[in-house]
């Protein structure tokens, strides 16, 4: 009996309810945004070949490359981006989560 309690309290804890594709889409496009502009901030001070050749090895690439001048509308068009790939990512796996987990 006592086990039985255990067990109904503990797959009452580990139950996850249905994902709101919205807020779930705004969430991920929102973190995507703010590393985007992170990097664009890097590029603008001219910090970004630092990160890079840190990166770069950890992933075991050498590769030659240039870092282009910051421009405030290219920067704009990477931050909105991400955001609209962030949202779409985050929508179709909230959709993906609901669908599997469905009763």
């Amino acid at each position: 009996m006592i086990n039985d309690v255990l067990l109904n309290k503990t797959k009452r804890r580990l139950k996850m309810g249905k994902l709101k594709s919205n807020k779930v889409g705004l969430t991920l496009g929102v973190f995507c945004a703010l590393i985007h502009a992170v990097w664009a901030l890097l590029v603008a001070i001219g910090s970004a070949k630092l990160v890079i050749d840190l990166v770069m090895p950890l992933h075991f690439l050498s590769v030659i490359y240039s870092i282009t001048e910051f421009s405030i509308a290219t920067a704009s068009v990477l931050v909105i981006l991400a955001f609209a790939g962030g949202y779409i990512t985050g929508a179709v796996f909230a959709w993906v989560w609901n669908l599997l987990n469905k009763k």
